[in-house]
């Protein structure tokens, strides 16, 4: 589709990858509407092709895995985390329960992942974590990662879908709001219980578990 950035080499042995150098390129700017609707309609053209692939981004495994590892090792600072957990399966449970039709998605799609080429080119680059998914989720990671408020999240969505979304097509998206956001707070205390500093961004990301799984649940009972 000539949408990823060129790859110069890959290693499948030691996972070193070299790919081409745009000069003069910018990432995104998420809070420029601009390039947010040049960010949801082009990862919309790559969903819009229901590409296949062998494995999947398999959103439960990753959060079970995230969080095992950041309780092993005593990392996790929120009191409320265990019944946190049980709205997160609870969601989990939501999201098998829809089985929407996965297509490949990026996995990581955030605005540092569209580049934007001196040319006037978009280039979406590190499809490291990419796999079969709800195209939703990309939309949702994307969000967060920019730290919206609701009113921009809403806005990413009807860029992303070219309209308002339905109510069932809402409650997808925050889903993956909140268990995004789960996932990253996970991933953010585990990092932070090895030594590395990320401040406010794990109270953040578990903010987004808790509001939006609020907001799902507010939505289903309409």
């Amino acid at each position: 589709m000539g949408i990823a950035d060129e790859i110069v080499l890959f290693d499948e042995k030691s996972g070193i990858k070299i790919s081409a150098y745009y000069p003069d390129s910018t990432i995104a700017d998420p809070f420029s509407d601009e390039d947010l609707y040049l960010s949801m309609t082009k990862i919309k053209q790559v969903h819009d092709k229901s590409l296949k692939a062998d494995h999947s981004y398999d959103l439960a495994s990753m959060i079970r895995y995230y969080y095992q590892l950041a309780d092993e090792i005593h990392a996790i600072r929120f009191r409320d985390v265990r019944q946190v957990l049980e709205k997160v399966e609870e969601l989990l449970r939501l999201k098998d329960e829809m089985a929407i039709p996965e297509v490949l998605c990026h996995g990581d799609y955030a605005h540092t992942n569209v580049l934007k080429l001196n040319n006037g080119d978009i280039r979406l680059i590190d499809w490291e974590y990419s796999g079969m998914a709800d195209p939703m989720m990309d939309v949702s990671m994307y969000t967060i990662y920019a730290q919206f408020d609701k009113p921009r999240i809403d806005l990413a969505v009807e860029y992303y879908l070219g309209r308002k979304p339905t109510q069932q097509e809402a409650i997808r998206l925050y889903m993956y709001v909140a268990l995004g956001g789960f996932l990253w707070s996970m991933w953010g205390q585990y990092k932070q219980g090895l030594g590395q500093e990320f401040g406010e961004y794990p109270m953040i990301m578990y903010r987004y578990m808790k509001d939006y799984y609020r907001i799902v649940q507010e939505m289903l009972q309409k």
